[in-house]
């Protein structure tokens, strides 16, 4: 997953390990890395209010163009692996 380096401090808070550590961990290991990319788009549902879709754009941006563009593309991705149902 890509995690900003501006979310190394409040991971290295939520976990009590040091910049550095989570920095580390964030680069090699892949499942610290993925569980702290869930932590931080939890955080986004939770301040959406429950909007996943604006927290999936928000992960990637919060400027509106780049966000709504990321949504779409996550859209589009999951229909290729999973099918269009309606």
């Amino acid at each position: 997953m890509q995690v900003n380096t501006i979310w190394i401090a409040a991971l290295s808070q939520y976990t009590r390990l040091s910049p550095a550590i989570v920095q580390e961990k964030l680069t090699n290991a892949p499942c610290f890395n993925i569980a702290a990319a869930g932590v931080i788009l939890r955080t986004y549902i939770d301040s959406s209010g429950g909007n996943l879709m604006a927290s999936i754009g928000d992960y990637h941006s919060h400027t509106q163009l780049l966000n709504r563009d990321y949504q779409m593309r996550v859209l589009s991705a999951a229909r290729k692996l999973f099918g269009h149902r309606r």
